[in-house]
C-alpha cells in the first residue's frame, strides 16, 4: 500500500446517470442551469462543496450518496491496483483448487501480492468490493472473514476434515462439486456423514447466489450457443453476465445502457477477457430482455 494520503480532489467517478439528468436539466431548465448541475456535482465530487438547496433539488441527495460512497472506497483501496487485486480473488473463486503459486503465474503477479490479497480478503478487508465467497486453505469465507464452511471451523478450533467428515473427497473437492451443482442450477445443499453420527443435511456455501446462477429455460438458441472465448465457460458466461446484470439492476442507480456498458468492460478485460463482439451481443441481449 502507498504511503501517501488520499486525496479526493484528485479524481471522482462520474457516472454516465449523473450525464443523463444533465441532459434533463438543459432540455427542461436550459443550458445555464444544466451549467450549474455541473459545476456542483464537480465541486461537490472532487471538493466535497456544499450544493444550495434550490439546484440540491436537482442534484439529489441519492446522487451525493453515491459520489461520498463511491470517494470512501477510493480511499480504502488508496495506493492498491485494485484491477489486479479483483483478478486474484475472482480466479481464485472460479479456481478455489489454485495454490498461489498458480495465480501468481497465471495473473504474472507475485506471489507476495496474491498471499496478502488473500490475508486480507480473510480480515475482511475487501467487503465492500465483492459479494463472493472464497475457499483457502480448505475452509471457506465470506467477504467479511466469517467462517462460513466447513461450519465449525474458525479461530481457536482445531479443525481436521479427516476425523470430522468420512468421506473419499477432500475440502476442494467437495466445494468445486458443489460450484459445478450450482452451475446446473441444482437445489443447494449436500449429504455429508459426520463421524460416530447418523447422517445429516447440511447447508451448501453460497446457496442465495446458486438461485442467481439459473438460466431461464428458452433462451434463445443463437444466445445458448455464445463462444466467448474467455476463462471460464461459455455456459458460466452466460450465467454470471446475467446473474451480473440483475446484481446491477437490484442497485437501481444504472440505467439499463449503463449496464450493458458495465458488462462490456468487465467481460472483456481483467480476469474474463471474452471476445468483445460476442460478450457485447450477450449484454445487449440481456439489455432487452431485462428492458421488458
Amino acid at each position: 500500500m502507498s504511503e501517501k494520503e488520499f486525496d479526493r480532489g484528485k479524481c471522482f467517478t462520474f457516472f454516465a446517470s449523473y450525464r443523463k439528468q444533465g441532459e434533463r436539466i438543459k432540455e427542461i431548465l436550459g443550458p445555464e442551469k444544466a451549467l450549474e448541475y455541473y459545476e456542483a456535482v464537480i465541486d461537490y465530487g472532487l471538493y466535497a462543496k456544499p450544493i444550495d438547496k434550490e439546484l440540491l433539488l436537482y442534484v439529489g441527495d441519492t446522487l451525493l450518496e453515491t459520489i461520498d460512497s463511491s470517494q470512501e472506497k477510493r480511499s480504502r483501496a488508496f495506493g492498491e491496483n485494485m484491477t489486479v487485486t479483483l483478478s486474484i480473488l475472482e480466479l481464485k473463486r472460479d479456481h478455489p483448487e489454485y495454490s498461489q503459486n498458480q495465480i501468481a503465474q497465471e495473473l504474472k503477479t507475485s506471489k507476495g501480492k496474491v498471499n496478502k490479497v488473500l490475508t486480507k480478503y480473510r480480515d475482511g478487508g475487501y467487503a465492500d468490493f465483492v459479494d463472493f465467497n472464497l475457499l483457502i486453505n480448505e475452509i471457506e469465507y465470506d467477504p467479511t472473514g466469517q467462517v462460513i464452511w466447513p461450519s465449525g471451523s474458525g479461530t481457536g478450533t482445531n479443525y481436521n476434515t479427516n476425523n470430522n467428515y468420512n468421506n473419499n473427497n477432500n475440502s476442494t473437492d467437495r466445494y468445486r462439486d458443489h460450484q459445478r451443482d450450482r452451475l446446473d442450477g441444482l437445489v443447494a445443499g449436500s449429504l455429508v456423514e459426520v463421524a460416530g453420527a447418523p447422517d445429516v443435511v447440511a447447508s451448501a456455501p453460497n446457496s442465495a447466489d446458486a438461485a442467481r446462477l439459473r438460466l431461464p429455460d428458452d433462451l434463445p438458441e443463437d444466445i445458448r450457443n455464445i463462444k466467448f472465448e474467455a476463462r471460464i465457460d461459455d455456459k458460466s458466461m452466460l450465467e454470471v453476465m446475467d446473474r451480473d446484470y440483475r446484481d446491477y439492476l437490484d442497485d437501481g442507480w444504472e440505467t439499463h445502457e449503463d449496464i450493458r456498458d458495465k458488462l462490456i468492460e468487465k467481460f472483456t478485460t481483467g480476469f474474463y477477457c471474452g471476445d468483445k463482439d460476442k460478450v457485447t451481443a450477450y449484454a445487449e441481449f440481456l439489455m432487452e430482455h431485462y428492458k421488458i
